[in-house]
This record gives C-alpha cells, structure tokens and sequence, in this order.
C-alpha cells in the first residue's frame, strides 16, 4: 500500500465501499443481485456416513471463516442474503434442486451460521493482532485500537454521536462474569465447533424471544468530525455519517466468545503500545491509562479506526466488515431507520463533496 496514492487508500480504508466492491452474486431467496459481503455462501455435502445408493445433499456454511483458518472446500455454491429471516422457509426452495439432487438442510443452521459469523470476528481480530506484531512501527496518526477514557465513554453515550476522526466502530467489550458456582471467569473459546454445554446456550437463545434487559447487537452513532467542514455549505450532498456500537454481551451469547472479544482486543492493544516504542509519540498519543484514575481512567470501550495512514501497517477494515456482516443477520440494519443519515463514516466524503462543488 506503499505506493498506492492517499486519495485510493482513503477509499480502501472505508468498510462499506470494501463491502459494495466485492464480486456482484445473486441470491437464491430473492433472486436478487448484492455484493457477496452481504450475502452468506452455502455449499452442497455429501453426507459421508450415509449408504452408497442415497444421494442426499446437505447445505452448509462454506466460505463464512477467515481463509488463514480454513478455506473453501466447495466449488459449487449458492449465495443467500446475510438476514436470518431469509432462512424461514430456506429447505423448501426449489432453486436447491439445480445444485443438488436430492437436497436436505439441518435444522440448526442458522444456529451454525450465527455461530460462524461471530467467529469470524474473533479471527479478523487474531489476524489483526499478528499482522500488528510483525508490523512494529508506529505512526503520527495514532494507534489502530484504543480504549476510549471514562470522561470520553460517557461523553459519547450523553450526545449519541463520536467525535474521534476516522472511527469506523465502536465496541462495548467488558470482560465476562465469573460463574456464580465455580467463581472463575470462562475461558476464551476460538474453535469452530462447540461443546454440547455451549450449543445448549444458543439453541435457548434462538427458541425463547431475547430479554428485554438486554442491549442491542449495535446501534448507530452520529459521527462528528470537525475537520471535515460544516454540512451547511454542502447541503444534499452527503448526508450524516455514522459509525456503529456494539455492545459485546449481545454481540457474542456464548461467554467463551466474551472471553475471546476481549482477549483479543486486549491483544491488540499491546502490542499497539509495545510497538510505540520505536517511535518517539509521547506528545502525540495519548498516555497510558493504566496507572491513572477517575475520567482519565480507561472504559470497557474500544475506539477501532481506518484511515490511509492506518493500512500501511494493518488493515482493520476487514474486522469491521465482520461485525457489520452480524449486524446484518440479526436484521438490525433493517429494523433502525434514521431520517438524516446513512450508515457510512469517514470524513473524508464530505471533504470531496466540499471540493467538488
């Protein structure tokens, strides 16, 4: 990305223009045409236990992991709206035919497709991780990752908007519960597969209605960003920006993947701050909050940002997309409207507009 100019670069550090350039797929419900970032992949099985002469075809989840972790094992595939409505009444259609026989869908599977979109994320988080690690310099523009201050937290959820230039996300990751019986908090779960006591936890979540204490998956936030000039000399042009929060509690149901969230975002962050020190940045980051109390003193969230600066060291993009893709399944991006705003966030929009009137 060295040589790539900063205009073409402002562009690739945008998670929604990633998502609207990747190869055009239809989709099999609605015979309609989307981006395969907002699509799921599900590919034909054989079931190799089953009799020679039964030629039964099973759709599963292919393709939804992270290359680096496993990788596609289907040539053949066809491609579903990423929403678990989309889903409902999935097994009886007849476009199944064409790519298989005989075809057959489980009835866990969007159970399993919720369960592997959620690992998704940790393993974008992983990947991040390393590529910070082996990546060790530092840059002027700020860290990656960073935990947003007390004072700074309650000023987001006071006025509903971020004022933190090129934040693409915001995550609310606590670390999980210790269990009210053995007193110890659960262990970071990063495997595809579940144990029976984990699975049991999501088939209650998806058979009973969500608690209604709960928070949602995400919400949008509106992003204020001062550098990019006043919308009044650009009205109609580019609407508000936004960014999204996710709150981890709804985010993830299974606490090994709480445990997983913020064990890896906690990674992140070291290794962010064992990388400062190759470069001089004490008057340009902030300091280490670690040591410090009251408002100065970190907050259970995590600020991720994505600008030209960030991707020569690590490409966060992909983790955002990941988040929003969970987004999507859960049908949040449907069920919120906003009147004055779409679902993009970087400032660098409203600066072409300004420059192109």
């Amino acid at each position: 990305m060295q040589s790539v100019p900063d205009s073409e670069r402002q562009w690739w550090s945008s998670p929604y223009l990633r998502m609207l350039s990747s190869p055009i797929r239809i989709c099999t419900v609605t015979r309609r045409y989307f981006p395969s970032d907002l699509l799921v992949r599900l590919a034909p099985f054989r079931n190799p236990l089953a009799k020679p002469s039964l030629t039964e075809s099973h759709f599963l989840p292919d393709g939804l992991e992270h290359p680096k972790f496993s990788v596609r094992e289907n040539r053949t595939a066809i491609y579903v709206r990423c929403h678990k409505a989309a889903f409902d009444d999935f097994a009886n259609r007849a476009a199944l035919r064409r790519f298989a026989p005989n075809p057959k869908v489980h009835g866990s599977l969007k159970i399993q497709i919720g369960h592997l979109l959620r690992l998704r994320v940790l393993q974008e988080i992983k990947v991040l991780a390393n590529t910070l690690r082996s990546n060790r310099q530092a840059t002027l523009s700020g860290p990656v990752l960073r935990r947003l201050t007390r004072s700074e937290w309650e000023q987001v959820k006071a006025t509903g908007s971020v004022p933190f230039k090129n934040a693409i996300a915001i995550i609310v990751a606590p670390p999980p519960n210790r269990d009210p019986k053995t007193k110890l908090r659960p262990q970071p779960w990063w495997q595809p597969t579940l144990p029976d006591s984990q699975l049991a936890i999501l088939q209650d979540s998806a058979s009973q209605p969500s608690l209604p204490s709960l928070p949602p998956v995400s919400e949008l936030l509106a992003h204020v960003n001062n550098s990019s000039g006043s919308l009044d000399e650009i009205p109609n042009v580019v609407p508000n920006s936004r960014v999204p929060l996710y709150n981890a509690t709804s985010l993830c149901p299974l606490p090994g993947h709480r445990a997983a969230l913020h064990e890896g975002l906690s990674d992140i962050l070291n290794t962010e701050r064992h990388n400062r020190r190759f470069v001089d940045l004490s008057e340009t980051l902030e300091t280490t909050t670690s040591l410090v109390t009251g408002p100065q003193k970190s907050s259970h969230a995590f600020l991720l940002r994505s600008d030209e600066d960030t991707l020569t060291r690590a490409d966060p993009v992909p983790l955002a997309i990941a988040l929003w893709r969970v987004r999507l399944w859960e049908g949040e991006a449907e069920n919120q409207s906003y009147e004055d705003g779409w679902e993009m966030g970087a400032g660098w929009r409203r600066q072409y507009a300004a420059t192109a009137l």
